[in-house]
C-alpha cells in the first residue's frame, strides 16, 4: 500500500471526529457548523503527518469535498438520532415539508462556516510557508547577517534598532577619555 493512501485513509478516519462533534453539538443544541471545519483539518493535519514529502493540493481538494460530504452523513445521523430518541421513523422525520427547509439550511449553514473557517486556516497555512520560505538558511534578513549567524544582532526575535544596518554590529560607545572626532563642532 502507497504511503498516499495510508496517509488518505487515515486522515479520512481522522476527520470522522468531526462528524461525532457535529452530532454532539447538534443533539445539545449548538450550532455545529464549526465541525465543518475540524473535518478538513483534522484530515490535513494527520495526511501532512504521514505524508511529508507531498507538496501537491491533492490533500486540500480531498479535504474540500471531505467536508462537504460529511456535513450531509453528519446531519443526516443527528436527525436518525434525534428521531430514535422520540420514537420516530426516520422516514416519518424526512417526509415533513419543514424539516426538509430545515435540514438544508442546517447543512448550508455548516457549509458556510465550515468553509470560511477552513479557508482561514489555508490561509494560516500560507502565511506560515512564506515565512519558512523567507527563514532558509543562505537567505539573509533583517534577522541575520550575510554569514547567516542568527545571532548576529543579539536577540534573533527582535528586528535591528531603527537607523541601525542589520548586517553591521552595533556602534560601540565611547569612554569619556576618548579624543573627539575630527568632525564634530568644538
Amino acid at each position: 500500500m502507497s504511503n498516499k493512501l495510508k496517509a488518505t485513509l487515515a486522515g479520512v478516519g481522522a476527520s470522522l471526529g468531526g462528524v461525532a462533534l457535529w452530532i454532539v453539538l447538534s443533539l445539545v443544541g449548538f450550532i455545529a457548523g464549526i465541525a465543518g471545519a475540524l473535518m478538513g483539518v483534522l484530515f490535513i493535519f494527520v495526511y501532512k503527518k504521514l505524508n511529508k514529502d507531498d507538496q501537491t493540493k491533492y490533500p486540500f481538494i480531498v479535504a474540500c469535498v471531505l467536508i462537504l460530504v460529511e456535513i450531509v452523513i453528519a446531519e443526516l445521523l443527528t436527525i436518525a438520532f434525534l428521531a430514535a430518541a422520540n420514537g420516530v421513523s426516520f422516514g416519518a422525520v424526512m417526509n415533513i415539508d419543514n424539516n426538509k427547509t430545515l435540514i438544508l439550511i442546517d447543512i448550508l449553514v455548516g457549509l458556510a462556516l465550515g468553509y470560511l473557517v477552513f479557508g482561514g486556516y489555508l490561509f494560516s497555512l500560507k502565511r506560515k510557508n512564506q515565512m519558512q520560505n523567507l527563514r532558509q538558511p543562505g537567505v539573509p534578513d533583517a534577522y541575520q547577517n550575510p554569514n547567516g549567524d542568527p545571532n548576529a544582532n543579539g536577540n534573533p526575535d527582535q528586528p535591528a534598532p531603527y537607523g541601525q544596518n542589520p548586517d553591521q554590529p552595533a556602534a560601540q560607545p565611547q569612554s569619556p577619555d576618548a579624543e573627539p572626532d575630527q568632525h564634530e563642532p568644538k
